[in-house]
């Protein structure tokens, strides 16, 4: 979860924002860019850039929106991941449709990268709206079979590709869409002993984990539309990866939900 890569600098305005999308084979390809705004420290602004419809992936396409600001003096460098510099920030953005009481599963990976330290990370939930309590759950399957080596957890080697910006590496996976029913085939190979833990205000909408170095773990954002959600209404949510230790937001994933 939120380790894409910068590509290399091929130029650009003084002082702007630049968006690329990011599709299933890792490259990442220019779409928009809005140029000439000045910022003192401490200072913020928001800025907007098309994304032209010929532009927008088509459906089933694995895409991350990465986002960049260029100044002269402060150039993200080349192969940079998001969380190596300020000046770089990531969003995998899935939408999807859905009826009242219907749920979605979104499998997604979490990586320590690191070869001797253990990761404590939580997963933030930042709800756009009221929090409906029982509607939002992170799946993994059970403490045994995640301590086993299983094929939910993997020893990455020195040359293994690192999970990008939540993308769940699985080849083999014909159809890397979302997961909308308990049956789902894919649900059952992916968490074959799942538990689900919800997410709480009690506990401030955040679940801790904690991943030995060098391994990678595959979790799930299961969201569901309350009974009570009204056709037409768009429901929004973040998952923000944070290290524990410095409170960093390391990476995360952005879900719409829209009500049909």
């Amino acid at each position: 979860m939120g380790k894409p890569r910068w590509p290399a600098a091929t130029g650009g305005p003084p002082a702007g924002r630049q968006e690329s999308s990011r599709g299933q084979g890792g490259q990442a390809a220019g779409i928009a860019a809005a140029i000439g705004f000045n910022l003192a420290a401490g200072q913020s602004t928001v800025v907007n850039a098309r994304w032209t419809k010929n532009l927008v992936p088509p459906a089933g396409t694995h895409s991350c929106l990465l986002a960049a600001v260029l100044t002269p003096g402060d150039f993200p460098t080349s192969g940079a991941h998001a969380w190596e510099h300020n000046n770089l920030a990531q969003k995998n953005l899935t939408i999807v449709d859905l009826q009242p009481d219907n749920f979605i599963v979104i499998p997604f990976v979490v990586a320590n990268i690191y070869p001797r330290v253990i990761g404590e990370f939580a997963l933030q939930l930042i709800p756009h709206q009221a929090f409906v309590p029982d509607t939002v759950n992170l799946v993994r399957n059970d403490v045994k079979r995640m301590s086993t080596g299983a094929r939910d957890l993997t020893r990455l080697p020195p040359d293994a590709p690192i999970a990008d910006c939540g993308r769940r590496l699985d080849g083999q996976v014909k159809d890397p869409g979302p997961i909308r029913t308990a049956d789902s085939a894919r649900y059952a190979a992916i968490f074959p002993a799942r538990v689900e833990l919800p997410f709480t205000k009690k506990q401030a909408l955040k679940i801790p984990i904690d991943i030995w170095p060098t391994e990678q773990h595959v979790y799930g954002l299961k969201l569901t539309v309350p009974a009570n959600a009204v056709k037409g209404q768009i429901l929004k949510y973040d998952l923000a990866q944070i290290d524990r230790r410095s409170g960093k937001v390391l990476g995360g994933i952005a879900v719409e939900l829209h009500v049909v």
